[in-house]
């Protein structure tokens, strides 16, 4: 699916972004807007790493760029490996 073909389909506008249960980002096609806990908080802050990574999950969905709805632990599990693969190896 492509950009040209998600316009067509239901796919939600938004999505909110959680982090231990609490609200970490919102995020649309092109737009993240971070919560002003996680905004707050250094660059190469954990928690926040993982957020930034849980939207690139978000917004893919969102572009229709990947499949299916937006499932929390999903990304959870998509956003794990994304933070371990930007990781440098020991």
């Amino acid at each position: 699916m492509n950009r040209h073909t998600a316009k067509s389909l239901d796919l939600p506008t938004s999505i909110v972004v959680l982090v231990n249960g609490q609200v970490a980002a919102s995020c649309t096609v092109d737009r993240v807007f971070l919560a002003a806990a996680v905004e707050g908080l250094p660059s190469s802050h954990p928690r926040r790493d993982f957020a930034e990574a849980k939207c690139l999950v978000a917004g893919a969905i969102l572009r229709g760029d990947v499949e299916g709805a937006y499932d929390d632990e999903e990304a959870d599990e998509a956003a794990r490996l994304l933070v371990a693969s930007r990781m440098p190896r020991q």
